[in-house]
C-alpha cells in the first residue's frame, strides 16, 4: 500500500496530488477523436497513459494522496476524471519526467498548485490542446 505521507523531499516539495486524480475536458472517446483530427498536443502519449476513474475512485484517490477534499470530483463531470499510469505511488515520482505530455509540464498553468507545492509553469489551461487559427 502506497505511503500516505507526501515524500516531499524527494520531489522537490510536490505531493503528486495532482498525478493521483484528475480532469481532462476529454471523454475517453472524445480524446481518441480530438487525437485522431489531430487537435491534441502528445494525443497518442495521452492515450497511453490516461487511466480513467470514476467520480467516486477519484474523490477517494484525491484523499489518499494528500488532498484535502475542496475537489468533489462530481457525478456529473464522469469520464472526465483519470490517473496515470506513469506516476508511482510509491515514490510519488513520474516514471517518464522527462519525456512528459505538455499536459503535465504546464501544470499548474500559470497560477498556483492548488496541491500547496511549489510548482510553477506557463501556460493557461488547455495549453497542451492545438488551438485553430
Amino acid at each position: 500500500m502506497p505511503s500516505q505521507s507526501p515524500k516531499t523531499s524527494d520531489t522537490g516539495g510536490c505531493t503528486g496530488t495532482c498525478c493521483a486524480a484528475f480532469r481532462i475536458p476529454h471523454t475517453p472517446a472524445s480524446l481518441k477523436r480530438a487525437v485522431r483530427q489531430g487537435r491534441v498536443l502528445d494525443g497518442d502519449q495521452l492515450l497511453d497513459m490516461l487511466i480513467p476513474l470514476t467520480p467516486k475512485e477519484a474523490r477517494e484517490r484525491n484523499r489518499q494522496f494528500g488532498g484535502d477534499g475542496d475537489n468533489p470530483f462530481p457525478w456529473s463531470d464522469r469520464g472526465h476524471h483519470f490517473t496515470c499510469r506513469h506516476w508511482d505511488e510509491d515514490t510519488r515520482l513520474c516514471t517518464i519526467y522527462e519525456e512528459r505530455p505538455m499536459m503535465c509540464r504546464e501544470f499548474p498553468y500559470g497560477k498556483d498548485c492548488p496541491f500547496g507545492c511549489d510548482c510553477k509553469a506557463g501556460e493557461p489551461p488547455g495549453g497542451w490542446s492545438k488551438r485553430s487559427k
